[in-house]
């Protein structure tokens, strides 16, 4: 008999964006479309494209295109970007201006408050 192992799971309280449409640009790249914010560790974090053309994104502050990209997106494709903390993002449309949808599921709690600190600050912060 096959044994299923289940994961545990807690309840995390998260505010989920409100989806739209977020039109892309095929002159300029966008910097950090749909609302994303790269101080934020998402516990969900989805960018669809759901136009008709191609989307290329870049992982970091450069300006994307079609030759510099990490991850292209065809028609209909997704991509999960709950992984990526700490960095902006870029995308641009390959011909016409290209549309996405981001869905962003953020923490309740600000992901800028440190953990407890023992009483000789080991790990270098500054209790007040």
């Amino acid at each position: 008999m096959a044994i299923v192992k289940t994961l545990l799971s807690h309840g995390t309280n998260v505010s989920i964006n409100d989806p739209s449409n977020v039109s892309i640009s095929n002159s300029s790249s966008a910097e950090n479309p749909g609302g994303w914010s790269a101080n934020v560790d998402y516990q969900l974090a989805l960018m669809q494209n759901i136009g008709s053309t191609n989307l290329y994104l870049l992982y970091g502050t450069d300006d994307a295109s079609t030759t510099n990209f990490h991850t292209k997106l065809t028609p209909g494709t997704q991509v999960d970007l709950t992984d990526v903390v700490g960095t902006a993002i870029n995308v641009i449309s390959e011909t016409s201006a290209g549309t996405a949808v981001f869905t962003l599921a953020s923490p309740d709690t600000s992901v800028t408050a440190y953990p407890a600190q023992p009483a000789n600050n080991i790990n270098g912060y500054n209790n007040p």
